[in-house]
């Protein structure tokens, strides 16, 4: 199958299309699937580029981990729902996020792994794949889920772990503030799952000012994806709480947000 590559000039997230994910009447609008234009993160009128894209190797295989687990709760037949999804996808990259329509309820689900290749062709949307199981999902990340607090600490030298999906194309807005101490070291990323140095994208007293991170949907590595956060103990104790939220957002509501802590040498 003839496959094209469409990278919004918006968000810079890509997707791969076959020829019956998208469709053209003249040579500067197209019409694409409602699935490619969320992982896009675009809207009706957003410009992409698309290019033609050869020899992408047929999928042996793909781990899927879902995001929440209402997936595993509220889905019975699971393999089913999986099944009829990849219906409509012509190619699946490591790292990007589907969606699973179950009824009103929508479920995302993490690419963990392909094989042979990070991104893979689908034939008909059939190939060998596994989902993760509840019990053997990663454990070392406490999830930020949306207006919920809780507790947590990190001890002197030690490093707590986060996660977050950000599903909407609007700017992020991550704050570690210390309430007491000092301000605690913290690193992000899309790619690491535990973002700490070198291998992370953003980081305190890298691409912030204080304790306030900002990431614009202009930034090249701006996506709609599950990311990864590091939180490091400092020098002195601290009381602090890390809080994730729109930027553009009025005051210092959280969003996704989250645990007061506490951060001792």
């Amino acid at each position: 199958m003839v496959q094209f590559e469409a990278k919004s000039f918006s968000t810079g997230n890509s997707v791969f299309l076959g020829s019956p994910d998208f469709s053209s009447d003249s040579e500067d609008h197209m019409y694409i699937s409602n699935w490619a234009m969320q992982s896009l993160g675009i809207d009706p009128g957003d410009r992409v580029d698309l290019r033609q894209v050869r020899d992408i190797p047929t999928g042996t295989y793909v781990l899927f981990e879902p995001l929440t687990p209402e997936f595993h709760e509220e889905i019975e037949n699971k393999e089913l729902a999986l099944t009829q999804a990849l219906s409509s996808y012509s190619a699946l990259t490591k790292g990007e996020i589907i969606r699973i329509h179950y009824g009103t309820s929508e479920y995302p689900l993490l690419i963990k792994d392909t094989q042979p290749v990070n991104t893979v062709e689908l034939i008909n949307g059939d190939i060998p794949c596994d989902i993760v199981p509840p019990a053997q999902q990663e454990e070392f990340h406490t999830r930020l889920e949306l207006g919920t607090a809780h507790e947590d600490a990190v001890e002197a030298g030690a490093t707590q772990f986060y996660k977050f999906v950000w599903k909407k194309r609007v700017p992020i807005h991550v704050r570690i503030e210390a309430l007491e101490g000092d301000d605690p070291l913290y690193y992000l990323s899309t790619e690491h799952t535990r973002p700490v140095p070198p291998d992370f994208t953003w980081g305190s007293g890298v691409q912030t000012q204080g304790a306030e991170l900002r990431i614009g949907i202009s930034d090249r590595n701006f996506k709609l994806a599950m990311y990864y956060l590091a939180v490091q103990g400092f020098h002195r104790e601290a009381f602090f709480f890390p809080q994730t939220r729109p930027a553009s957002a009025p005051g210092r509501v959280p969003v996704a947000a989250a645990p007061v802590q506490t951060c001792a040498l």
